[in-house]
């Protein structure tokens, strides 16, 4: 083979490392940050489906994932939503059922009872940050947190992470809390046992300077850890090789590329390459555990919430449909089953065996400008032997490795691959196949790497498993809770701390409370409890539902707190409808009402309309209700319209709405000369989404929430990425003249984290059947020509916005049938997130 790249290198059972501090700890996973939430749902509404995740996360056939480093809730938005406080007073008995993370480990103790568990805080109670005594009373929330896992679910801490996420190091706090651990004696069991860990910051190491400088610190930490960085300090490894210290990289990414369509575009054929794809996080791996790191935590293993937070996509497993159990194997799956199947907890590294030729880049945290990469290790008798290889190049690439010093039982190595798709294949054909083996009887292995692939070499002799996802369904209207789940167990609800089915929280605490009336949705969070914030900030919401919800009517009935806290601001309740961006908070369209009777109507923090109530009663039940029908709002408080208004004639409606953002209106009735409409939205519509309820910081309750179809209009859209194969595209890569720049790791504010842009010249073209579409994405100074069934509808739309997963175009005026839609670029750049149509 002309211009193989060759590299060598020897596995010598003598450089095995002894060391305990220095045996591999294995892969984690941190469960926070709303990651794990609709577990919840799951576990009671499809619980065969959740021991099968729970099998892929944890058991022997799966990741086997040996910690579960899970987040101290505060109730505030860690990044991607909420995790609920365990105390949210002094006083207050602490309550683990509340969330998911707590009844995760426990569930995942049954699978594996060696797992360690970990936790750590991102916000801080009130009652916490604002004590006389700060660090006392951290350690009540710690002492109190771990007495209280112990009594309901008898789950000991291993390990607890002492300091803020990514906020710098605490020394005098790590050092209070080891003291008083060590010397408690009102415990469960032997609260000195616990490991604590400590650093916790972004590439950086410096707990590991500190505790150089602190004998007492360097006492008191047993593991230092760092995020997102597969190089280590020269003071960590020092701590490492003489003092005994273990080194953990406790967050680290998830692949985050939708690689089933990138390979496609990606320019490798792979769908796993480009920064934050699979080889990019299978190489930080072995760059990390190259350079003395032991344990890989990913943040997060599962994405238990639903799209459009913070960060999403970014996970091994996607599971956000439990309605219907649906959930997906990634690509991270099948790349962590590289190590998880090969490698145990307890085994050696082999020195001048492991390896990594990236440097750091990219988005800071990358391997970049990476070819070899290689990761070795021993069991205990170094009578097994497991390699791990990445060729994370465009190159093939070729290994000559000598065995010495081993006490191998089999030298047949077991030769396991993943690699992208033949023309034809389905996308997952070559995922995690065994290819078969290689004789290593002579004390060495030759094998050959394509390009964009990873090779588990093992003398572990693993049964091949089918691993299969399971399609989503939608979630089927009308949608009704009454929150009193009469039909379930009797414990239901405490057993899941009063969670309500299928919500997220983004910001705040939603609960389900018992009144002298039934049981009724209460936002628990109040000016005086507030927790300090770790990120962003607002007000309390909650979501839930189907993406792919578009034309229906959402009711609930709505009660302001009996008995508020003084505040300077006015309380207000809200109802959302089309929420699909939860990392703004605020968004789609919701109705604000306020106690003062003042009213608005909203697009995310855009005011579109006002009303006013005068002599709004506080005291009692109203009911409120959003329609949202094409791109039309309609609202009602107490079955009185308001923001309607007294729309265009309908015969002219067509020609005045061409000229906005929206193209064509289907009467569903014989049209009368005038038609009363609610708000029409004609900049960037939203077309799609789930519910919200919002909330300001008082003890609002809710009740008897219902979605319900529209007659006459289609419930459910149906999304079409821009890399999904029913697109077609002018050919070009760059900024020349009729080409087009597909972006395989976007934001994550565009669906799957794609876009493609079309400069001037530039065609995008598309086929589906229904009777209206839209256009999701934007442009920048762009004109374009939009021909229909070969017909032009628009000559010379301008687009000059670009605002994620809104419409730029939607046109609701085609027949029922089959469509093919051509747009052509004539200026300035138009990028194309999705097309939804019905």
């Amino acid at each position: 083979m002309k211009n193989l790249l060759k590299k060598s290198f020897t596995v010598d059972g003598n450089n095995a490392l002894t060391d305990e501090n220095k045996l591999y700890d294995g892969l984690g996973m941190v469960s926070a940050n709303n990651s794990s939430r609709l577990l919840l749902d799951y576990k009671y509404e499809n619980p065969k489906r959740y021991q099968e995740l729970l099998k892929y996360m944890f058991g022997e056939d799966g990741l086997g994932l040996s910690l579960i480093k899970i987040e101290m809730g505060a109730d505030i938005d860690s990044s991607s939503g909420t995790e609920p406080a365990v105390k949210r007073s002094a006083d207050e008995e602490a309550d683990v059922t509340r969330g998911m993370g707590y009844q995760l480990v426990a569930d995942a103790l049954v699978i594996n009872p060696e797992i360690k568990v970990d936790m750590l805080y991102w916000g801080i109670p009130a009652w916490v940050a604002n004590a006389l005594d700060v660090n006392e009373a951290f350690y009540q929330w710690y002492k109190q947190t771990i007495d209280r896992m112990y009594d309901t679910y008898g789950i000991k801490f291993t390990h607890i992470t002492v300091g803020q996420n990514e906020r710098g190091v605490n020394p005098e706090l790590i050092k209070y809390i080891r003291k008083a651990l060590d010397s408690e004696t009102d415990s469960r069991y032997d609260y000195s046992r616990i490991k604590i860990v400590a650093g916790e910051g972004v590439t950086d190491w410096q707990i590991a300077d500190l505790m150089l400088e602190d004998e007492e610190l360097m006492d008191a930490v047993d593991v230092i850890s760092s995020h997102y960085t597969s190089w280590t300090s020269e003071n960590a490894l020092l701590l490492q090789s003489k003092y005994g210290k273990k080194v953990w990289c406790s967050e680290g990414i998830s692949p985050m590329s939708y690689a089933t369509n990138t390979y496609k575009y990606d320019g490798t054929g792979s769908g796993m390459s480009d920064i934050n794809g699979m080889l990019d996080v299978a190489s930080r791996i072995t760059t990390a555990m190259a350079n003395g790191m032991t344990m890989y935590e990913f943040q997060p293993v599962i994405s238990a919430y639903y799209d459009g937070v913070t960060y999403f996509q970014k996970q091994l497993i996607t599971a956000n449909s439990p309605w219907s159990g649906g959930y997906s194997l990634d690509t991270g799956f099948y790349m962590a089953l590289h190590f998880s199947q090969f490698i145990k907890s307890g085994w050696m590294y082999v020195d001048g065996a492991r390896y990594g030729d990236g440097v750091a880049g990219g988005d800071g945290h990358a391997v970049v400008n990476s070819t070899f990469n290689y990761l070795t290790l021993v069991d205990e008798n170094k009578e097994n032997c497991s390699i791990v290889l990445i060729n994370n190049s465009a190159e093939t690439i070729g290994y000559t490795i000598s065995l010495e010093n081993l006490s191998l039982t089999s030298t047949n190595f077991n030769v396991w691959e993943t690699r992208g798709p033949e023309d034809g294949e389905d996308y997952y054909t070559n995922f995690f196949k065994r290819l078969g083996y290689i004789d290593g009887s002579e004390g060495t292995l030759e094998i050959v790497l394509q390009p964009y692939s990873m090779v588990t070499l093992s003398t572990l002799a693993v049964e091949e498993v089918e691993y299969e996802s399971v399609e989503t369904a939608a979630l089927e209207l009308p949608y009704e809770d009454d929150f009193e789940y009469s039909d379930y167990d009797e414990d239901y609800l405490a057993s899941r701390g009063n969670a309500p089915r299928y919500t997220t929280d983004q910001t705040g605490a939603f609960e389900v409370v018992k009144t002298e009336n039934g049981h009724v949705l209460m936002q628990q969070i109040t000016p005086s409890i507030s927790p300090t914030i770790w990120g962003g900030d607002a007000d309390p919401t909650t979501n839930l539902g189907d993406d792919n919800w578009s034309n229906y009517r959402v009711t609930i009935d709505a009660h302001f707190a009996d008995a508020p806290e003084e505040d300077e601001k006015v309380n207000y309740v809200g109802l959302g409808a089309r929420y699909n961006l939860a990392d703004s908070y605020t968004s789609g369209y919701w109705i604000k009402l306020y106690e003062d009777g003042n009213v608005e109507l909203l697009k995310d923090n855009t005011v579109l309309d006002t009303a006013y109530i005068d002599g709004l009663d506080t005291g009692i039940w109203h009911n409120l209700s959003l329609t949202v029908v094409e791109n039309t709002i309609s609202a009602s408080i107490d079955g009185e319209e308001i923001f309607s208004r007294e729309s265009l004639p309908i015969k002219n409606a067509l020609r005045a709405w061409g000229s906005c953002r929206v193209s064509g209106l289907r009467p569903k009735t014989k049209p009368t000369s005038r038609a009363k409409l609610g708000t029409m939205d004609t900049e960037n519509v939203v077309i799609s989404g789930r519910i919200a309820l919002y909330s300001y910081l008082q003890k609002n309750y809710y009740d008897n929430l219902r979605v319900e179809a529209v007659d006459g209009y289609k419930t459910y859209i149906t999304r079409m990425d821009d890399l999904d194969p029913e697109f077609t595209y002018s050919e070009g890569s760059n900024e020349d003249s009729g080409s087009v720049y597909h972006n395989t790791m976007s934001s994550y504010k565009n669906y799957n984290r794609t876009l493609s842009t079309g400069y001037e010249g530039a065609t995008v073209e598309f086929t589906f059947t229904g009777s209206c579409f839209a256009l999701i994405g934007g442009g920048d100074e762009c004109t374009i020509t939009i021909e229909i069934d070969g017909e032009i509808v628009e000559d010379s739309y301008y687009i000059d916005s670009s605002k994620p997963r809104k419409a730029v175009y939607a046109n609701y005026s085609l027949e029922e049938g089959e469509h093919t839609v051509k747009i052509t670029v004539n200026s300035g750049e138009l990028d194309v997130d999705a097309v939804e149509y019905q």
